[in-house]
């Protein structure tokens, strides 16, 4: 029903304030008490184009109802498609591979909530689709390594990444060090655009 009524008539280019000013003036002219409209000398201008105020009073009732409903009918469809998307991210995050533990565990490495990640790698491509991150940037560069884009993790995701995810102990020791860097991804070792 939506769909028919967005093709009749393009909701988007009718100015929503416009039509509330004409329910307000219409609506007080079809509804002040007489005293009121004498002493405003509007009378005869009430006679005279009554049924055409009558008219646009009740197409802006319209007019606002069905831009009230949809407005309503988008919000429940953005909360909808929130919660699915951060169902759908807390679901992808429990079952994250160790390649993409790792990849993640360097923005915790590197301290920074945005880092240059190779773009063609199959592990950023996957927690890409998995919408655990995000390219924050239109561009990106090259190094010897190959391209990079600035990543981020995205926001429902973050909540999550912690250093039990991440599978870092709280006690760190240098056996436990090495074994962390040992695991770091291939192309964390160019930092030069860290």
């Amino acid at each position: 029903m939506e769909k028919i009524i967005d093709r009749l008539f393009d909701w988007d280019k009718i100015s929503t304030k416009l039509i509330f000013l004409l329910f307000l003036i219409t609506g007080i002219l079809l509804f002040i008490p007489d005293n009121y409209l004498q002493n405003l000398k509007l009378e005869s201008f009430i006679s005279e184009y009554g049924k055409y105020i009558g008219i646009t009073f009740i197409s802006t009732v319209g007019f606002l109802l069905v831009s009230f409903t949809s407005y309503i009918i988008s919000v429940i469809r953005n909360k909808r498609a929130t919660i699915k998307i951060k169902s759908t991210i807390v679901k992808n995050i429990n079952q994250l591979t160790y390649p993409e533990i790792f990849a993640l565990r360097e923005f915790l490495i590197n301290g920074k909530s945005t880092l240059q990640l190779p773009f063609l790698d199959e592990t950023i491509i996957s927690l890409e689709n998995k919408m655990i991150i995000y390219k924050a940037s239109n561009t990106g560069v090259s190094a010897i390594r190959g391209q990079y884009w600035a990543y981020s993790i995205s926001e429902y995701a973050l909540p999550y990444i912690n250093n039990h995810l991440l599978k870092i102990p709280t006690e760190l020791n240098d056996e436990i060090k090495a074994k962390i860097e040992n695991e770091r991804p291939n192309w964390s070792l160019d930092n030069s655009f860290r």
